[in-house]
């Protein structure tokens, strides 16, 4: 493994932009834990240092990171989810499933797919205003997003960074 990283390896590695790791590492409050060196002309983030970022504060963390957040944040301890026992109480039900006894639903939260792409609730509307997200529902005054329909935007967003990003 190298000891270093490129600005769009490490914008992958955070979820985010290029452009907004370049805003991390000019933010005043975040240049002290970055080591950069300078490979061939090319800017590069010591592991090491990236590490010290990662650990130093919490608002950024590795995207796998972030699903493990999202399923603390959507799961109850017992492994039933917290976005079900509210449509449950919405509607009036008194029943709630278990993880093991229901199946895995084909819909996520608007909160659960912005989590994942790393963009605020507010971005990802402007996306799905704009159709980029083809399914997508309102159930019980709530936007749901179709799972698979939402893992090809981000598939398709992904591959558009890159291409923008070019090679550094």
């Amino acid at each position: 493994m190298a000891a270093t990283v490129t600005m769009p390896e490490m914008a992958r590695m955070l979820g985010t932009s290029r452009q907004k790791v370049y805003e991390i590492l000019n933010n005043p409050r975040y240049q002290h834990f970055f080591e950069i060196i300078e490979i061939g002309g090319r800017r590069r983030v010591t592991r090491e240092s990236l590490q010290h970022f990662l650990e130093g504060q919490d608002r950024y963390q590795l995207a796998a990171e972030r699903v493990k957040e999202i399923r603390k944040v959507c799961h109850d301890e017992t492994g039933a989810s917290r976005c079900d026992k509210e449509n449950a109480e919405e509607s009036g039900s008194k029943e709630t499933l278990n993880a093991a006894d229901r199946p895995e639903p084909e819909y996520m939260t608007l909160q659960e797919a912005a989590v994942l792409a790393g963009i605020s609730r507010q971005a990802l509307c402007k996306y799905i205003e704009q159709g980029a997200i083809e399914g997508v529902e309102k159930y019980a005054g709530r936007i749901r997003l179709p799972k698979q329909e939402f893992g090809k935007w981000m598939i398709r967003r992904m591959l558009r960074e890159e291409a923008a990003d070019g090679v550094d």
